[in-house]
């Protein structure tokens, strides 16, 4: 749509499109599986998220429980 005289091809609006409009569905589609990607993405993320959390609470220890130490394996 740039004149010539600056590089362009001197191509009036209805030229520009008809170049352009075959490249609309492919990057529709592309824009459409990057969001299925960074969703599905997201959604595994919070869930292996989720269950580190829940795993470590059930295997946390009880509060004023005994904890073992390096001098305790060494005395027996």
């Amino acid at each position: 749509m740039l004149p010539l005289d600056v590089g362009g091809r001197g191509l009036d609006a209805e030229q520009a499109h008809t170049i352009l409009a075959p490249f609309v569905l492919p990057i529709g589609a592309s824009i459409m599986a990057i969001l299925a990607g960074v969703v599905t993405g997201g959604a595994g993320f919070l869930m292996a998220y989720r269950r580190k959390q829940s795993e470590e609470q059930k295997s946390a220890r009880p509060p004023g429980g005994t904890r073992r130490t390096d001098t305790d394996t060494e005395a027996t």
